[in-house]
């Protein structure tokens, strides 16, 4: 950590001296009679007298000059379409802001996670406002750019001391794409666990187990505003990563890192999430009927065969293009008696079918659509297989041989995700 003069005001407000300001090395030319610079966290953002503004976002525009504008969210005034950036460990790929402190020998770096606002969705904006002609301070930083620092107030001896993104990760929310950074904290997780019994009840609830130090990301409460229910407070990653759920898991009770992911269709009954090397004893009747296929990282194509549906046609309601009248559809234990859809994966012996509980949607009590969304030209996967696919479908993620196993639809077995032997809640 850093340390630089720290100053009080009579009206107990705290200055520090800011010598000059950078931007990727470039001084932006500071108003040095006008005022000083007060830390504040009642200010939303930084800001900037008119002159030291009309600077700053000069040189902070020619900085990104091979990307074009946007028109600007109030109440900022430089705006940039988020696709055009990188993501970066400290957030967006935007130049970086120097506040000079001191004797100079201090610096206060501003990435991208506390120089650019997202201001809608897809609006990255330069979080920095014009605070007029007449201001009483040349810089008010603000709480935005204060956000996942870690500043040490040392009143006794009277000076600030900084930490850039203490130890920053990033973040995102799957459903919008918004990603953010986080600071990397740790605490006790607990979770429930099964015990294994015999062949007629094979597993029961077990007691809670608890992991301490385990590893996780305060990302901003704002990330998960956007297309997530209300009541959703977190994230889990299960992926290949070293801080993922299954890694962790497996590191602290010593079995491999897999999972079995079982989605329910129902509103009243949850599914599960299963973490350990066997997921047989949670439905043993379907475990050893499922299919596998080698599970890669990166980017692969899949094989659909579907055909041609030959029912009575609905207009189609967004975001879907096909709809039907599901009055003149039969019903069978898949579900609507729709043509299936074989994802056929692997060396083509293996498919993974879709009956119509998963490839149709009912968005109305009188409509009825291929729940299947035109992903657009240029998309970063051929094919996402999305949660209402994955409904009723006991899929066991086996990342210590790199495979996947899937059982299709359990409708067709007479059971659900909601019909397991014993609990064990995502």
């Amino acid at each position: 950590m850093r340390y630089t003069p720290l100053m009080i005001s009579r009206l107990g407000e705290y200055y520090i001296d800011v010598r000059s300001m950078r931007i990727n090395q470039k001084t932006v030319p500071l108003q040095t009679h006008i005022g000083g610079t007060m830390i504040s966290t009642t200010t939303p953002y930084t800001v900037l007298e008119r002159s030291i503004y009309q600077s700053f976002t000069q040189i902070f525009t020619d900085q990104l000059s091979h990307i074009s504008q946007i028109p600007p969210v109030a109440p900022f005034s430089v705006c940039y379409d988020s696709r055009k950036f990188p993501n970066t460990i400290a957030g967006p790929g935007v130049p970086k802001i120097d506040l000079v402190l001191g004797d100079q020998s201090v610096v206060w770096t501003i990435f991208g996670a506390n120089s650019m606002m997202q201001a809608q969705l897809g609006v990255l904006c330069l979080g920095f406002l014009d605070g007029g002609l007449h201001t009483r301070d040349s810089i008010v930083i603000g709480a935005y750019q204060l956000e996942d620092n870690l500043v040490d107030f040392d009143l006794y001896d009277s000076r600030l001391g900084c930490h850039n993104n203490t130890c920053a990760l990033t973040s995102g929310n799957p459903v919008s794409q918004e990603i953010d950074t986080g600071e990397l904290a740790q605490d006790v997780l607990s979770i429930r666990s099964i015990r294994v019994k015999s062949s007629i009840n094979p597993s029961a609830s077990g007691p809670v187990v608890k992991v301490p130090q385990f590893l996780f990301v305060c990302a901003p409460p704002t990330l998960l505003k956007n297309g997530l229910p209300d009541y959703v407070e977190g994230v889990v990653g299960l992926g290949q990563t070293s801080i993922a759920l299954p890694t962790q898991l497996a590191s602290h009770f010593g079995f491999r890192p897999n999972f079995a992911l079982c989605l329910t269709s129902s509103f009243r009954s949850p599914g599960f999430i299963y973490f350990g090397d066997d997921p047989s004893t949670l439905l043993p009747n379907v475990s050893p009927q499922m299919s596998y296929t080698p599970l890669s990282v990166g980017r692969q194509g899949d094989q659909f065969s579907i055909q041609h549906p030959q029912s009575g046609g609905a207009p189609p309601v967004g975001p879907f293009s096909v709809c039907f009248d599901p009055r003149r559809i039969s019903d069978t234990t898949g579900g609507p008696d729709f043509p299936k859809v074989d994802l056929v994966v692997g060396d083509q012996n293996v498919a993974w079918t879709l009956f119509g509980a998963n490839s149709m949607v009912r968005v109305h009590p009188l409509i009825s659509c291929l729940a299947f969304i035109d992903g657009g030209l240029n998309p970063a996967d051929s094919i996402v297989i999305g949660a209402h696919q994955l409904e009723e479908n006991l899929v066991h993620f086996d990342l210590h041989n790199s495979k996947i196993g899937f059982s299709s639809s359990l409708f067709n077995r007479k059971t659900s995700c909601s019909n397991r032997n014993n609990p064990v809640n995502p």
